[in-house]
């Protein structure tokens, strides 16, 4: 009896092991994001592409929104245009990996998601006169 009594003791304790685990989500520290090129030089309205890969869904941005623009801000491939204007300068082009899976699609630094933390990557573009 002492036996049947141990069995049954366990059975709660497996069952709440089960629940507790869950399933296994990658980490957002897992990630590694790579942006090719890591860094290019342009000129006035001259154009370069950057792809990144690493992540599962792509938001891009830059730091200085005056330097140049983008042709799209999702997607794994952004092209850069410098502007007009002749200067030397550092722009910053950034792109945060979406994690499969985050409550809604959201970002991984969205509140309420189920996954916390953000993978950024970050290419550098100078500007030249």
């Amino acid at each position: 009896m002492k036996g049947w009594a141990i069995l049954v003791g366990s059975v709660p304790t497996v069952f709440l092991t089960l629940i507790l685990s869950g399933c296994e989500v990658e980490s957002s520290e897992d990630q590694i994001l790579t942006i090719q090129p890591p860094s290019a030089t342009v000129q006035k309205n001259q154009s370069v592409s950057f792809t990144v890969s690493g992540g599962y869904r792509y938001r891009w941005w830059l730091k200085d929104e005056r330097l140049g623009t983008l042709n799209r801000r999702d997607g794994n491939t952004v092209l850069y245009t410098a502007g007009p204007i002749p200067t030397n300068a550092l722009q910053e082009l950034y792109v945060q990996s979406y994690i499969e899976g985050a409550r809604g699609g959201a970002p991984t630094n969205a509140p309420g998601t189920n996954v916390s933390g953000r993978v950024v990557a970050t290419a550098y573009i100078t500007h030249r006169p």
